[in-house]
């Protein structure tokens, strides 16, 4: 069985327990505790703490903060991009599972990472129509997103 299957597979089970963490966890609202942990790690990323940033947005994310959600599945999707083999399939799927955590919470730009990974087959096989529909999500929430959604429906045709 090739890589894309199995990675195909994991994000399906990754996709599914994801929707069963947004029913179990309840979204936090702005100024608890895991907005300071998103808060703290977007400043060890700017310092270029990558790995406790990266903790920060975890236990955010934990906690049900679509923020976190959204800064753990960016930072996991991009090492995940600059690395080979094992690591790289294991970092795109965690980062993705975290970015459908966030999307299927209407986060625009979760919406459009996934759409991005599923047009160039980044972590998952290539999906055009399911890019276009995640597309024409963060579309709908951010008109920023309008000429991906363009570009998504001539590709598509």
């Amino acid at each position: 069985m090739n890589l894309r299957r199995h990675i195909g597979r994991l994000l399906g089970l990754v996709a599914m327990s994801g929707t069963l963490l947004i029913i179990a966890v309840p979204v936090q609202s702005a100024g608890n505790p895991a907005d300071e942990l998103v808060a703290q790690g977007n400043d060890f990323q700017r310092n270029g703490k990558l790995t406790e940033a990266l903790w920060a947005y975890l236990q955010a994310a934990k906690a049900g903060n679509i923020a976190g959600n959204l800064a753990a599945g960016e930072l996991l999707f991009s090492q995940g991009q600059a690395t080979v083999g094992r690591e790289r399939v294991l970092q795109l799927s965690e980062g993705l599972g975290y970015l459908f955590v966030a999307a299927t919470n209407r986060q625009p730009q979760a919406c459009a990472k996934l759409s991005e990974a599923m047009e160039n087959g980044l972590g998952v096989q290539t999906n055009l129509v399911a890019a276009y529909a995640w597309m024409k999500i963060a579309a709908e929430d951010n008109p920023a997103f309008r000429p991906g959604l363009d570009r998504g429906r001539k590709s598509v045709v």
